[in-house]
């Protein structure tokens, strides 16, 4: 048998190029890959170091999506925007109140050289900051783990969290725009007659961005807390969630719908004073009031303790990876227990 020699020498072999940021990041996710430099595992049992960078070969291979798997730069992530939604709320009922107290002593001394179409802006302007604040924090709280399975089972639940969150801030906007525009109006339209044909839709378009934002905001915000607790294995909080996320949504669509009708009570027939003389009226008031009343508190309540347990288990998990990375310290595998969204 005759061999047909080689024509052509094969090329000589190139060293790889270097792994992009993105092509790391995407090796990863595959099991016997390095989580931390995707050095190929295969071999390697769970005990054992990376040879390239030293973190204990288990932290790369995930088997569930429970919380102690996942990774503290996510986790920290999302304790800090668990942070930040919780000091929007702080912002925002701390400007209801004080907002009144500042105009009162500070208009005197400032009126002189501020006028009063820029004060008309303060209680508005603090609502924005409130909301861009609980926008920033919705983001990072509903940003991607970097787990597939993970992602694709509420990619839509957080798609949906993060436009709800960003309704109210672009309410505030629009309310000021109207305000702007208004002020304008009266000053250059007055002559020709005409003003605030535009109100009305607007008026409506803007309360009906701030209803939806309003009332499906607490829903799909404890729905995806919901999640997280029961990848955290804690079945009463999972539970309480739900009901505090209903609960409350409903409590705004009832507060929604009362000044809706109180506000066209006269022209809806119901009689002049329908509010504060109606036995209807007021029973329906105190209804409405005590529904949010109790729904809000324990949906500070609830969010307080996932603020908490979020800051706590960051904290444990990191420290059970800088345990587990042998490029810092030749420790033992840490008996630190996985961390837990139990308060």
């Amino acid at each position: 048998m005759h061999e047909t020699p080689l024509t052509s020498q094969p090329p000589a072999p190139q060293s790889p190029a270097p792994l992009s940021y993105r092509r790391v990041e995407i090796a990863a996710d595959a099991p016997d890959n390095c989580y931390r430099c995707a050095y190929p595992l295969l071999g390697i049992e769970d005990e054992q170091p990376c040879p390239e960078c030293g973190l204990l070969a288990r932290r790369s291979r995930r088997t569930t999506d429970e919380l102690h798997n996942s990774r503290p730069r996510w986790l920290r992530r999302i304790s800090r925007g668990a942070n930040l939604v919780l000091l929007a709320i702080v912002v925002a009922i701390a400007w209801v109140f004080a907002w009144p107290v500042m105009y009162e002593r500070l208009y005197g001394l400032l009126s002189i050289v501020m006028p009063y179409g820029l004060w008309s802006y303060g209680p508005k302007l603090g609502l924005l900051g409130a909301g861009a604040l609980l926008f920033v924090g919705v983001l990072a709280l509903a940003s991607a783990e970097g787990y597939p399975p993970a992602d694709r089972a509420d990619r839509r639940l957080r798609l949906a969290l993060r436009l709800s969150a960003a309704l109210p801030m672009v309410a505030v906007v629009l309310l000021i725009v109207r305000n702007t525009l208004w002020l304008r109006a009266m000053n250059v339209m007055a002559a020709v007659g005409g003003i605030g044909w535009w109100l009305g839709p607007l008026d409506v378009m803007i309360g009906s961005i701030a209803t939806v934002g309003c009332v499906s905001l607490p829903l799909l915000l404890f729905l995806h807390l919901r999640g997280l607790a029961r990848r955290a294995r804690s079945a009463h909080l999972a539970e309480h969630c739900l009901i505090v996320g209903i609960g409350a949504a409903s409590a705004v669509l009832l507060m929604g719908a009362y000044a809706v009708v109180s506000a066209n009570a006269d022209a809806w027939g119901l009689g002049t004073h329908w509010t504060s003389r109606s036995t209807i009226a007021l029973l329906l008031a105190t209804l409405v009031a005590t529904a949010a009343v109790l729904f809000v508190l324990w949906s500070l309540y609830l969010f307080v303790r996932f603020v908490l347990a979020f800051r706590r288990a960051a904290r444990e998990l990191n420290g059970r990876w800088t345990t587990d990375d042998r490029s810092l310290s030749p420790a033992p595998p840490s008996t630190v227990p996985p961390p837990s969204l139990n308060a």
